[in-house]
């Protein structure tokens, strides 16, 4: 019988051979070949799948970091187990209950969680077609919540290092722009006149990057309904560079604290299952 510690090997060794391959050879298609030399059962693949999973992200990130590549964004097809079950134990398949048992490409990111058919059409469809009795198991949810869990999570990080590195570019661009300290304040108004209020959390972060500490507030003691509807904004062809820099950090954090309401969202409610 493996212990962690096996699965976790076996997991690194299907990231190794990912990472090595830049992706040509899928994970689901590695973790097929190293389930098969040690036979391991469903449970066993899942287990395998999951770990490899978050193994090759971190390789991945450690390879991008290493070669210091511009794009610091992980975008890869990550591994299902039910594919690999599939291949290796189809017949275990009649045992498994109620739930997705392939891996469909073009389905949403968290398809497991967020429907992404529209309303009108779920009604039209309910119009048309008889009344189909479905039923669901509080096993087949639980799987389904942990398997969108690690989807949504591993997303979240990937989120959560890319708003790091496009600040990280904002706060480098600023410390090269001529005067950017002493026209500071300016320059937020004129990001806050141009993005509205969903910009002061990146500003704060900014100028806790640029100044030292306790330089000031972010702008003078102005409120921000005030900023935006007085304040005209004019910002310098570097102020611009950085103001977009801002909005793709604002756009990142929204995504990253979406997924984090939808992890908390799926622990809560799999406490009611268990």
């Amino acid at each position: 019988m493996w212990l962690r510690k096996n699965y976790e090997e076996a997991a690194n060794q299907v990231a190794d051979m990912f990472v090595s391959s830049d992706g040509k050879d899928s994970i689901n298609q590695l973790s097929t070949k190293i389930a098969s030399l040690h036979n391991l059962n469903p449970e066993g693949i899942r287990t395998l799948v999951r770990l490899a999973n978050v193994s090759a992200f971190e390789k991945t990130f450690a390879k991008r970091a290493e070669t210091r590549s511009p794009d610091r964004m992980i975008d890869f097809e990550v591994g299902d187990p039910e594919v690999v079950i599939n291949n290796l134990h189809k017949e275990a398949l009649e045992n498994v209950p109620e739930a997705k048992t392939a891996y469909d490409r073009s389905s949403d990111y968290y398809g497991d969680v967020v429907s992404t058919t529209s309303v009108e059409k779920v009604a039209e469809e309910a119009a048309t077609a008889a009344p189909e009795k479905v039923e669901y198991t509080a096993e087949a949810v639980k799987y389904a919540f942990v398997k969108s869990r690690e989807r949504i999570f591993m997303s979240s990080k990937q989120l959560e290092s890319h708003w790091a590195d496009q600040m990280e570019k904002a706060a480098q661009t600023a410390r090269t722009a001529v005067r950017f300290v002493a026209d500071q304040e300016v320059f937020e108004k004129n990001a806050a006149a141009t993005l509205g209020e969903i910009v002061v959390p990146e500003l704060r972060v900014l100028r806790s990057m640029t100044t030292p500490p306790n330089s000031g507030v972010v702008f003078g003691g102005m409120k921000i309904a005030e900023v935006i509807n007085r304040h005209v904004a004019a910002p310098t062809p570097e102020q611009r560079s950085i103001i977009s820099l801002l909005k793709e950090a604002c756009e990142t954090r929204a995504q990253y604290e979406y997924c984090r309401r939808s992890i908390k969202w799926i622990d809560e409610n799999m406490m009611r299952l268990n």
